[in-house]
């Protein structure tokens, strides 16, 4: 990972803020509407037990997707288009089961710098199993 590459990513096209930083460490924190995020350039070298359990090219971590929640999935989008970060997964509305109903979620999903994969989601609520009611087609119509 290259940490300035990663703060430009995080700051400009998503908005984070840097928290802290630790020029000397090569780390990082950043948030944003309260998720935390740890950026650190690894710096073991390659002889490191363990050091190359991870693919020495992106996407370095495979099989993880980071879930965001963000107010306005919208405004979002926005930033996102205008820093030229495509989409990986088209913004969608979606529902899940859950004990209580299904939970709704406006989502997409995106790539960092190093190929993390990152969900975008803004909350739409809950609703009975079954129902054909959302609350963002409601907005829609309003």
């Amino acid at each position: 990972m290259d940490l300035a590459n990663s703060l430009q990513f995080y700051v400009r096209a998503l908005g984070f803020k840097i928290w802290f930083e630790r020029p000397e460490k090569k780390l990082a924190y950043l948030t944003l509407d309260g998720v935390g995020l740890l950026l650190e350039q690894s710096q073991l070298p390659d002889t490191t037990p363990g050091s190359r359990r991870t693919p020495a090219v992106p996407p370095f971590a495979l099989g993880v997707l980071l879930e965001i929640g963000v107010e306005s999935l919208a405004h979002e989008l926005r930033r996102l288009q205008a820093a030229r970060v495509p989409l990986l997964i088209p913004t969608a509305e979606r529902w899940y089961r859950r004990s209580d109903g299904e939970h709704g979620r406006l989502e997409c999903v995106i790539a960092d710098p190093d190929g993390y994969l990152l969900r975008l989601f803004e909350d739409l609520g809950t609703r009975p199993r079954g129902s054909a009611w959302t609350p963002f087609a409601a907005k829609a119509l309003a």
